[in-house]
């Protein structure tokens, strides 16, 4: 049953993390609107902007959920949850956030639809910040239940991940 576990770990991370860079991609567009540049969505109807949004944001918060879940199963496994520090959690949602919308842009930029420019080193900077936060927030409510887990229980069997 470890394996079902893990795989749900995965699963809900993934979920989590794609239903987050919805929100923040969607808080780009309302953020775009409210500065008046509306250059960078074309001749696109509002609806299809925002669907692309949604999705791309979707598909890039699975992939980084996945693989940071992924990460910390393969990194952490030897180590005992009580004695993992929180920076290594932030370190790993960090680099799960930057690699898959920084590769995003890169491709982008290569491919000429979208501009490689200091605003999208910011926007992929601040996508590896709100991974690291989700790393965090994992930590924290995976220790809490670490804590609250049965006598007798394995501390690192409550943590699903």
């Amino acid at each position: 049953m470890l394996i079902l576990r893990r795989i749900r770990g995965i699963a809900v991370s993934a979920l989590t993390w794609g239903v987050v860079f919805v929100g923040v991609g969607l808080a780009r567009l309302a953020l775009y609107a409210l500065l008046g540049d509306s250059s960078r969505f074309g001749p696109q109807s509002m609806l299809e902007v925002v669907s692309r949004v949604a999705l791309s944001g979707a598909t890039a918060g699975l992939a980084s959920g996945a693989l940071f879940a992924t990460i910390v199963m393969l990194a952490e496994r030897r180590r005992d949850f009580a004695t993992l520090p929180g920076r290594r959690f932030a370190l790993w949602g960090l680099g799960a956030g930057i690699l898959f919308i920084g590769g995003a842009n890169v491709v982008y930029a290569v491919a000429g639809r979208w501009p490689l420019d200091l605003g999208t080193a910011i926007w992929t900077a601040f996508y590896g910040v709100v991974g690291a936060g989700i790393g965090i927030v994992t930590y924290r409510l995976a220790r809490r239940h670490s804590a609250g887990s049965r006598v007798g229980e394995s501390r690192d069997a409550a943590l699903t991940i």
